[in-house]
């Protein structure tokens, strides 16, 4: 039996209240209501499916969902599958590394996705045709581009094109990226 999982970690918000409060602090209680407390079974699938989105550069965060979800899944009978809803960068203090995450978490169960939402749109941009890096800068770059490049005063375009060959992985899975996925009659789709 599927069980669907949500969560908006911009902001904090999450579908439970002490799973919201558990990440504020930095970590998961091990007193967790019981799995019909934070779960719905929509969906005839053998496996759990949880839906991130707006994770915006909190790789901390972020690890700590994953890492629920790997030790949760644990005593599943199917790996999860992950359905990361977009803007993963940007604003937020380590791009890079929740880009890692999202790399990483799709190569370890394959049936997740990444649909791409706006932020990750423009940073494919940056890292490609350079056609909206001004619009890019005004919607968070500077934090993604301190994340991959370190601190700066100023980046060049040339900067993008280091990003672009020091993590091609990134690249890839921003160019597979989908704009929408479906299981069943749900779809995931970004904002």
């Amino acid at each position: 039996m599927a069980k669907l999982v949500g969560a908006r970690l911009r902001g904090h918000r999450f579908l439970n209240a002490k799973l919201s409060a558990a990440i504020a602090a930095q970590g998961f209680p091990q007193d967790l209501p019981s799995a019909p407390d934070r779960t719905m079974n929509l969906l005839n699938l053998p496996s759990t499916v949880c839906a991130i989105g707006d994770v915006h550069g909190r790789a901390d965060l972020l690890r700590l969902l994953i890492d629920f979800l790997d030790d949760q899944s644990a005593r599943a009978p199917q790996p999860p599958r992950v359905y990361f809803l977009g803007d993963i960068v940007d604003r937020g203090p380590d791009s890079r590394q929740a880009m890692e995450i999202v790399c990483e978490t799709l190569r370890r169960w394959p049936e997740s996705r990444f649909v791409m939402g706006n932020h990750d749109w423009l940073f494919r941009d940056g890292l490609t045709s350079q056609l909206l890096v001004h619009d890019w800068l005004e919607r968070g770059a500077i934090n993604t581009l301190a994340s991959y490049l370190g601190d700066s005063d100023s980046y060049t375009f040339d900067d993008l094109w280091l990003i672009k060959d020091r993590y091609p992985e990134h690249l890839r899975i921003l160019q597979s990226a989908s704009l929408i996925e479906r299981i069943g009659k749900y779809a995931f789709i970004r904002h």
